[in-house]
């Protein structure tokens, strides 16, 4: 009986001893165990190099994102620069008003 299985083949030394005897019925199951143990570590390494690849992906989005994040920012604060340039007697205004409003002694005049 021929078993690839690391963990089984350590399973059966320890719990049948080295050299044990395995019956052809439980050949049969132990074979059939041997083929799930190897294929459940295949679907796991698919799924561990799936997460991978996608943990990456991911990771170069988020950084993709970040750039464009900072170029939308410095547009807009260029944008503002140039409003704020094109209206100075209204930025003027409204930085009276509002420390007037504050100020009691503005209301008499």
């Amino acid at each position: 009986m021929t078993l690839h299985h690391r963990l089984l083949l350590r399973q059966i030394r320890k719990h049948l001893g080295p050299d044990a005897v395995i019956p052809e019925p439980w050949a049969s199951l132990l074979r059939a165990v041997d083929d799930t143990y190897v294929q459940f570590d295949s679907d796991r390494k698919l799924a561990e190099r799936a997460m991978l690849l996608s943990s990456d992906e991911l990771v170069a989005a988020s950084q993709k994102l970040g750039a464009q994040y900072a170029r939308n920012l410095e547009v807009l604060n260029r944008l503002h620069a140039a409003v704020s340039a094109l209206r100075p007697a209204e930025r003027a205004w409204r930085g009276w008003r509002m420390t007037c409003w504050r100020s009691p002694a503005c209301w008499r005049s």
